[in-house]
């Protein structure tokens, strides 16, 4: 037999070493893997022993120690644990961790001077190193010290004679602590600091979504920027800080008039009111949002001021559409917001007549046109100024040109003008315009499959203003072929809808008596419904009785609140009329109703009192505490008990 050399002895010893170790380390990390999957599915038991082997074969790794002092937290072994982290201390092996580790211990077994003793110890053999100040807070804050951790964090601050250390350590553990002034405070030095941090900063007061804590940042922000130079760099992300605080916590007027200050303190137009009316707008304050505008168009000139207006305009019409679709509010103050839109989108184009934005401008005076004043003429003269302006292939201008032929019943050139618009713009707000006036051409037309299709698709866009507009017409659509198959009923719909889209009035009304007839008809409900938001005042009598007549009839319909909350404004409206005068005839009356019609309206004449109108509004409100128009009704009622005082 060939005897080795003592060369290749060594050889062949090293190699049967290195390859016990590496089997060794294997070994190692696989226990340790099934050990920390027992324990994230929280199988302390089993990963126990498996963790106090690998710490008492490895007791140099730290992460071995961590994790089988975590497994005998866990286990409620806490007097194990103490006598672990000591061993490890008295073996000098790691001594900041096991350190931080023991007084996280003695904390949970109620020894908290002994744990305050142990990481004041640590600070004191550490005091220039920032990684112990860290490490320390960090160990307190696990054991909820969030007040402690503060005092860490500036004793590391002073130590090191760094007023900006740890802003956002610090910041984080006042607001753990509850200390909210001081808090916010460090947030805004942070912001100040490091004005990319905004988004990071505005992200933690979300996640909070504590109203008080918002209403202190924006009062201690608000004082800071009216002291702060205006020309800092950090001074604009704070301004859209404070902004955001005072949109959260409702405080309307407050962001409106220091975006106001904040426009009138820069050399040069920097748009904060602009800014502000969009947000304003979006979150329904149409009234502030006007302000906002108003600003720039009574102040600016130019191109800004000619913005500002046509911005004006929408907020306006976009104002008076939410109010007719929810019939929150009396006819007359509807009719304003929209005259208001009219007329200051047509001084728009008076003073701008080439403004680059004017095809918008000219659709919105065309869509007001039809909509409020059903004047064919009238939008007729708008698109002829319209087409002298804008591109041949103008988005804006097929949507006009469908619109107008839909109030003609040219219902294939609607389709081709308004397809157009649909597929030309890049404006979700125009596409959803015309998908949705592509569904009622259909629609008045009697192609109910096809509206289906155009209505179905507009209501997948929930943040659409016509998304709900869509939802009751294809109701309408499938309730109709339920209760005859023939379409029969839906054609005489369709067409009586066309009357009320063109200002048809007594024609609508007619071709829809059989349905109203029968206040059980499965459509009786919606179209009664409807009447109240599509018929213009003179006929609120008239709306007013066929309310109370399917209310008496209907008392568990699903449409009940809305009909309770119609009945109780028209009759509001009633009232303020007959303060002036008397109760006018309407210009249409149904046979059915004929002839009890002088009864029932000298009946609600000798009843319609403020106290009679309260008393609408307060069965809402019994009715349903907690119904869509209940906080409506309940302003009403308040506005009633204040004129009665």
């Amino acid at each position: 037999m060939k005897t080795l050399t003592p060369k290749t002895a060594l050889a062949v010893v090293l190699l049967l070493l290195t390859a016990t170790g590496l089997q060794a380390r294997q070994d190692t990390g696989s226990d340790f893997q099934q050990a920390n999957r027992l324990m994230q599915q929280e199988n302390y038991d089993e990963a126990l022993p498996i963790m106090r082997s690998l710490h008492q074969s490895n007791p140099d790794a730290f992460i071995f120690f961590d994790r089988y002092i975590e497994c005998l937290v866990a286990l409620n072994r806490l007097d194990e644990a103490e006598e672990t982290a000591r061993g490890q201390l008295e073996n000098d092996r790691l001594r900041l961790q096991p350190s931080l580790r023991l007084a996280e211990i003695l904390h949970m077994k109620g020894e908290k001077e002994e744990s305050f003793s142990i990481w004041n110890r640590v600070l004191e053999e550490n005091p220039k190193d920032i990684q112990t100040y860290y490490s320390v807070a960090s160990s307190m804050k696990n054991r909820r010290e969030y007040g402690s951790a503060a005092e860490t964090y500036l004793a590391a601050r002073e130590e090191m004679q760094n007023p900006t250390l740890f802003l956002n350590e610090l910041a984080n553990s006042y607001m753990q602590a509850g200390r909210f002034e001081e808090a916010v405070k460090e947030f805004f030095r942070l912001v100040i600091e490091n004005p990319d941090q905004i988004a990071m900063v505005q992200q933690r007061f979300l996640r909070s979504r504590d109203q008080s804590l918002y209403q202190i940042a924006a009062m201690e922000l608000e004082d800071m920027l009216l002291e702060a130079d205006i020309t800092t760099t950090s001074y604009s992300q704070l301004y859209q800080l404070l902004t955001w605080f005072l949109l959260e916590t409702s405080e309307y007027e407050r962001a409106l008039n220091f975006a106001r200050y904040y426009e009138e303190q820069t050399s040069y137009t920097i748009y904060s009111l602009m800014s502000l009316g969009h947000q304003l707008k979006s979150a329904g304050q149409y009234e502030y949002a006007a302000e906002a505008y108003t600003y720039y168009a009574e102040n600016d000139t130019g191109i800004n001021r000619f913005r500002s207006m046509e911005e004006l305009a929408f907020t306006y019409y976009q104002w008076s559409r939410d109010l007719r679709q929810n019939n929150t509010a009396v006819a007359q103050m509807v009719e304003e917001r929209t005259m208001r839109a009219y007329q200051t989108a047509a001084a728009l184009i008076e003073d701008a007549p080439n403004y680059d934005r004017a095809d918008r401008v000219f659709a919105l005076l065309i869509d007001i046109s039809l909509d409020q004043f059903k004047d064919q003429s009238l939008a007729s003269e708008w698109y002829n100024r319209m087409t002298g302006v804008v591109e041949p292939d103008d988005d804006y201008a097929y949507y006009a040109e469908g619109r107008i032929a839909l109030f003609e019943k040219d219902y294939i050139k609607a389709r081709q003008a308004l397809t157009r618009a649909d597929r030309n713009t890049e404006s979700s707000d125009l596409s959803e315009r015309a998908r949705y006036y592509l569904g009622l051409a259909d629609f008045f037309a009697g192609d109910f499959e096809f509206a289906e299709i155009q209505l179905r698709t507009l209501e997948r866009r929930y943040t659409s203003f016509y998304a709900n507009d869509a939802v009751k017409l294809r109701m309408w659509i499938k309730n109709g072929i339920r209760a005859d198959s023939t379409g029969s009923l839906l054609a005489s719909l369709g067409k009586s809808m066309h009357a009320f889209h063109s200002g048809e009035y007594k024609e609508g009304l007619s071709v829809i008596e059989p349905v109203l007839a029968v206040p059980g008809n499965p459509l009786a409900d919606d179209l009664v419904a409807e009447l109240s938001t599509l018929l213009p005042a003179e006929y609120d009598p008239l709306t007013l009785l066929l309310l109370e007549r399917q209310i008496e009839s209907r008392p568990y319909s699903p449409l009940l609140e809305k009909m309770m909350w119609d009945r109780a404004l028209i009759a509001e409206q009633l009232l303020d009329r007959l303060i002036a005068e008397s109760i006018p005839e309407p210009p249409f009356l149904y046979d059915f109703m004929q002839t009890s019609y002088r009864d029932r309206l000298n009946r609600i004449s000798s009843q319609l009192t403020p106290q009679y109108v309260a008393n609408l509004y307060e069965e809402l409100v019994i009715r349903y505490p907690d119904g869509l128009y209940s906080s409506y009704a309940r302003e009403k009622l308040q506005t009633f008990e204040s004129i009665a005082l």
